[in-house]
């Protein structure tokens, strides 16, 4: 919502005495009055109304809801702020302070004149015999006059519907003719300012169906798209239920497949080295068990040949007796 801060008696135009003040419907609008600080008591009032305040009897405000009051006083300088919020249509008229001193009216005392802006209100349509053929059709709609200049527009598959007449102003209303394809789209119209287009979503002051040529009870140009019940079988849709399916349902967290068979295959590499590892150890262990066997049988002949050259030239018999002691004093 937009905020204007508003004194009355500094910013405005000065007509006989008065302010005049401009607000839009809907805003905030503050007016500040100002009175001499020796006054003795002082009213509130609206238009050619009764008094809804009065300092004399403070407690017995009569203001409308949307509207309060704050004092503010010092030794210089008096004054009331007037609060209007949100600013609405029947609060334009005029706005009265009135001082006195002793039971005397004091002499040109404040008064402030709001006019309130507001655009046109809602659109209605009925089908027009302007512009008819097998391809389009026009509708004629009229829209309550705002103070504000506006317009009225269409949308139709999303897309914004050429105008067959210029606007047309009256004392109280604005009416345009739009043209509509004849396919089985439906029509949203609204009212709008000029400066201020709405889109085709802010657009749903009145809904048009160009097959049935009916007017649409429910308005509803971008509605929420509709989810979709896994659990319920097929049949329980009727064939024939216009129904609008934009997204489906989905489980909020999606457990990742890829991710897993990534820690498998990883887990199973792991152990795949393992394996080898083990097995390339085992395998050098024996290869030094047979080195060690082999070094050993090798000391062990170099031994015995030694040996036998020590022994000279005997016969066979003896030969192989010695053989024998050597191998078991080695072994």
């Amino acid at each position: 919502m937009t905020t204007f801060i508003i004194f009355g008696m500094l910013i405005g135009i000065s007509v006989c005495n008065a302010t005049i003040m401009y607000a839009r419907e809907g805003e905030m609008m503050l007016l500040e009055f100002v009175y001499p600080c020796n006054s003795t008591r002082i009213t509130l009032q609206y238009g050619n109304r009764a008094p809804c305040y009065s300092s004399a009897e403070p407690k017995h405000m009569s203001m409308p809801p949307n509207q309060r009051l704050a004092f503010e006083n010092d030794s210089q300088v008096c004054s009331v702020q007037w609060t209007i919020d949100p600013v609405l249509r029947d609060d334009a008229g005029t706005y009265i302070l009135t001082a006195y001193k002793n039971g005397i009216m004091l002499p040109d005392y404040p008064r402030i004149g709001l006019r309130v802006e507001y655009p046109p209100g809602r659109a209605t349509c009925q089908l027009s015999d302007y512009h008819h053929d097998a391809e389009w059709l026009s509708l004629r709609c009229t829209a309550p006059r705002g103070t504000l200049p506006g317009h009225i527009l269409c949308y139709q598959n999303g897309l914004r519907l050429p105008t067959y007449t210029h606007l047309q102003q009256t004392d109280r209303t604005i009416t345009q003719t739009i043209l509509a394809r004849s396919a089985n789209m439906n029509v949203f119209c609204c009212s709008t300012l000029l400066q201020e287009s709405k889109d085709k979503c802010e657009c749903k002051d009145f809904g048009w169906d160009p097959s049935n040529k009916t007017t649409l009870t429910e308005i509803s140009p971008c509605p929420i798209p509709a989810t979709v019940q896994t659990s319920e079988p097929m049949s329980s849709v009727s064939p024939t239920q216009d129904i609008q399916i934009d997204y489906f349902t989905m489980p909020t967290k999606i457990p990742d497949i890829s991710k897993c068979q990534c820690n498998t295959d990883h887990v199973t590499l792991r152990n795949s080295i393992s394996t080898v590892i083990s097995l390339a150890i085992t395998l050098i262990i024996i290869i030094i068990i047979h080195i060690m066997l082999s070094a050993r049988h090798i000391l062990k002949t170099g031994k015995i040949e030694k040996r036998l050259e020590n022994f000279g030239d005997f016969n066979k018999t003896d030969t192989l007796q010695r053989l024998r002691t050597l191998l078991v004093e080695s072994e």
